[in-house]
């Protein structure tokens, strides 16, 4: 009998330290580099619309898996993560004006982070971006991100990295937008 109850206790215990739990992202830190880039470009202001899910897709929005764990976005959702981390990546070169006539919105397609495996981590994001200049489309094309880190077999180790790496490859994506050269050309001054 206390061997039975010594397994049961030990048990408890065990599923009691793998216990689901949710993980916030934190907030969205962004590149100065991006803002001096952006700055140089001489480009016109823009309104950011809502980034919305592309139907049919199977991106993660409200919630993505960490193994034991579930990640959210501080406002609810990934696309408005998304979207905030474009708004303050063009709002550090003054490029915001919520009345502009350049329109920027997205649609999410793909949004994965991946602490599957034991030895590597990933994190997968795209976004098909538009940009509409008075109603007239003058940039259309997705622009993906794809990140890489070292995991762990440990759940505590490979949650807790993946957290930290989801906003970096946000970081990635909105870097991909920002130095694309299409982009750039749409948003320029005439």
């Amino acid at each position: 009998m206390f061997k039975k109850i010594a397994i049961f206790t030990i048990a408890t215990c065990m599923l009691s330290l793998t216990g689901c739990m949710t993980i916030t992202a934190s907030r969205y830190d962004s590149n100065p580099a991006n803002a001096e880039h952006l700055t140089a470009e001489h480009l016109v202001a823009v309104n950011v619309a809502p980034i919305t899910v592309q139907k049919g897709s199977t991106a993660k929005v409200k919630s993505i898996g960490l193994r034991a764990a579930t990640y959210v976005a501080p406002s609810g959702s990934f696309c408005d993560y998304i979207h905030d981390a474009l708004v303050d990546e063009l709002n550090n070169a003054d490029l915001i004006d919520d009345k502009a006539n350049t329109i920027i919105d997205g649609l999410l397609i793909k949004n994965d982070v991946d602490i599957a495996g034991f030895s590597k981590g990933k994190a997968d994001i795209s976004v098909k971006f538009t940009v509409k200049r008075d109603g007239n489309t003058v940039f259309d094309k997705v622009i993906s991100a794809h990140t890489e880190w070292p995991s762990s077999f440990l759940g505590d180790i490979a949650i807790s990295r993946g957290a930290s790496n989801y906003p970096l490859a946000v970081r990635e994506l909105v870097g991909n937008l920002v130095n694309d050269a299409d982009f750039l050309k749409a948003l320029k001054k005439d």
